[in-house]
């Protein structure tokens, strides 16, 4: 399991060598359905921490707050921790496993391919752990619940995805937290 900020960093870098737009609420989006993608195949989670369901899909707090900032402007330059002793910025160590690094690439390079629209229409779509976790019984919506790995295994496999031309929430750019 890693440092959610180094698989961000990860995804930023193949962001920038594919010459792709990458925004705050995108990386969001590549970042869960790659750990969803883990948690199917490897039986493990790639991130620690955990995402939240919110408006515009699946959050990890830790990358929001990292990354808010941003808003729809592209993801240009990486995550950092800072020293809570000194105040320090400090990079954030890179992903060594070349393993780990290759199921990066895989996964995130389809996902950057698509526009933020479209991410979001993935992880909103029926039966999904978003879809699970936000719905109530008089079809409202509740935001800021957990989407824990056992719902993320449980759902991940079995959501199915429309097909359409146009994203059914249009190109939104910044996601803000539940109120």
């Amino acid at each position: 399991m890693y440092d959610a900020r180094a698989i961000a960093n990860s995804i930023i870098d193949l962001s920038i060598e594919y010459e792709k737009k990458l925004t705050h609420l995108s990386l969001q989006k590549i970042l869960y359905f790659i750990h969803g993608r883990h948690l199917i195949e490897r039986e493990s989670p790639l991130v620690g921490g955990h995402f939240e369901a919110w408006k515009y899909g699946p959050v990890h707090p830790l990358i929001f707050s990292t990354f808010r900032d941003t808003k729809g402007a592209a993801i240009t330059k990486k995550a950092k921790k800072t020293d809570i002793l000194t105040g320090e910025d400090l990079e954030i160590d890179p992903i060594l496993d070349k393993e780990t690094l290759l199921f990066i690439r895989q996964h995130a390079a389809h996902f950057l391919r698509l526009p933020a629209g479209r991410l979001v229409d993935l992880s909103h779509a029926d039966g999904s752990p978003w879809d699970f976790v936000t719905r109530r019984q008089n079809r409202d919506r509740v935001f800021g619940d957990r989407i824990t790995n056992d719902i993320i295994v449980r759902f991940f496999k079995r959501h199915i995805v429309s097909i359409r031309d146009q994203t059914s929430c249009g190109d939104p750019l910044d996601e803000q937290p539940p109120s």
